[in-house]
């Protein structure tokens, strides 16, 4: 029973390090973004851990799209509003998901970053489907695939 407790308190040990880390590695990154590489770094490490960390993956991607701004970025802010989308449909906050989501489609659109269009008008299908608006779940699928058609 001693063992099972000590490898209990060693596991729990071990998961606070690993949170820990991963919100040090979340201000690191913030705090390193003076360049759009270094951001992109940010915007990555928050999408990879937005179902581990959600509340810090939103905080940290809001801070992304100010630098993002500061830089002059629009790719950055785009990809940075699509974190908070992905974060706030994990929520079942679909109304804001979607907000976020037409955010970056007007970024992709003009830049025309037709990865970034077509990733996009998927994201607000799926919403769509989980508001149940299937006629415009299809719209945007079909758009999408009709960019891939065009694309690919």
């Amino acid at each position: 029973m001693k063992t099972i407790s000590s490898l209990f308190l060693a596991f729990l040990f071990i998961c606070n390090l690993t949170a820990q880390n991963k919100l040090d590695s979340l201000e690191f990154y913030n705090q390193n973004s003076t360049d759009t590489i270094r951001l992109n770094k940010l915007i990555n490490y928050c999408f990879t851990h937005i179902e581990e960390i959600p509340d810090e993956a939103f905080l940290y991607s809001q801070k992304a799209i100010l630098k993002s701004k500061e830089l002059n970025s629009f790719s950055c802010e785009a990809r940075a509003n699509t974190n908070l989308g992905a974060i706030e449909a994990l929520r079942g906050n679909y109304s804001q998901a979607l907000k976020y989501y037409l955010e970056s489609l007007a970024l992709w659109e003009k830049l025309k970053g037709y990865r970034g269009i077509l990733l996009s008008k998927n994201n607000i299908a799926q919403v769509y489907g989980y508001l149940k608006k299937t006629d415009l779940e299809y719209q945007f699928l079909k758009e999408a695939e009709t960019i891939a058609q065009q694309y690919a």
